[in-house]
């Protein structure tokens, strides 16, 4: 399987010198551990260096007559501005496309025939639009057939993934890309300089899946416990009570004063007025204080006893 990715990669990448294969080796290694807790910066810096570098060379390639490093500054900022605050949506896109790139060497290794393919001269009288054409024409007709499914069912899955977990995506992003900076620009350059560190990896091809499916779990699951760390989730986060539950408003205090008691029949009896002649004086049982006793109201009136 190794001897069909060697084959597979461009001429350019084909034969490195040792420096950049040991930094590409290097970064690989950055990216397949500790990519994703940096990603947002990451992606940043790489968009504005993606849209300085195309910006510059747009008015070329379209034969504008107006200079390039206008638009090389307005799309360092443009793209720069996306991918800090569309940093979801550009993981998924980008591992959606790493998938969908994975899933198609994968078929292509699966046909069984070797590859009898090479990346078409793109040149400055053509446009931009040409270069995919002459990819797609290049292809053998076997691959045609079977190709657009295998990389429809990887960005399918790319996007889906980021969707459903999107820190465990990220992880897997990182880890994936790292290990295709590793086997596409390491692993030419150790061909090329050191082969004799090839000679202890497996020839079954299975095995050989086997291990880069092992690396690029490994990857996620170290990138996946960093980014956890780094990013709790907000509900193991404690924040103040003061700041999430407001104060309750303070009740009134209520006083609770005694009911009052209606009067009864017989008090509102003995607070009548009894009727007294005109003639004679104040009655005993009238009296002024509003405190008479029951028992003074019903005894029987005092009589003055004269001698007969």
């Amino acid at each position: 399987m190794l001897d069909a990715l060697l084959k597979s990669i461009p001429a350019p990448l084909s034969h490195p010198s040792p420096w950049v294969t040991g930094a590409a080796i290097i970064v690989g290694l950055l990216f397949w551990s500790i990519g994703g807790k940096f990603s947002r910066g990451m992606l940043t810096l790489a968009m504005v260096a993606i849209g300085a570098f195309v910006g510059l060379r747009i008015p070329r390639w379209f034969g504008w007559g107006i200079d390039g490093a206008a638009v090389g500054v307005f799309g360092a900022l443009v793209l720069g501005l996306a991918g800090y605050f569309l940093h979801r949506t550009w993981i998924a896109f980008s591992l959606a496309t790493l998938c969908a790139i994975w899933a198609g060497i994968a078929v292509w290794i699966a046909l069984g025939r070797p590859i009898e393919w090479s990346w078409p001269a793109f040149t400055r009288s053509g446009t931009a639009a040409d270069l995919p054409a002459q990819i797609w024409e290049g292809f053998p007709p076997e691959l045609r057939r079977n190709l657009p499914l295998a990389v429809g069912s990887g960005l399918a899955f790319g996007l889906l993934f980021v969707l459903l977990w999107p820190r465990l995506g990220r992880a897997l992003l990182f880890s994936l890309l790292g290990l295709t900076f590793i086997v596409a620009i390491g692993l030419p350059g150790i061909v090329a300089h050191q082969p004799a560190w090839l000679a202890n990896v497996p020839p079954d091809w299975r095995t050989q899946v086997g291990i880069l499916g092992g690396l690029v779990l490994l990857g996620t699951v170290i990138q996946w416990l960093l980014i956890r760390r780094e990013e709790p989730e907000r509900s193991h986060v404690r924040i103040p009570a003061d700041k999430t539950e407001p104060r309750q408003p303070s009740k009134p205090s209520v006083t609770l004063k005694p009911a009052s008691v209606a009067p009864s029949r017989d008090s509102a009896r003995s607070s009548e007025r009894l009727p007294v002649p005109p003639d004679a004086g104040p009655h005993p049982l009238t009296s002024e204080s509003p405190q008479a006793d029951d028992r003074t109201q019903t005894s029987p009136p005092a009589q003055s006893l004269k001698p007969e």
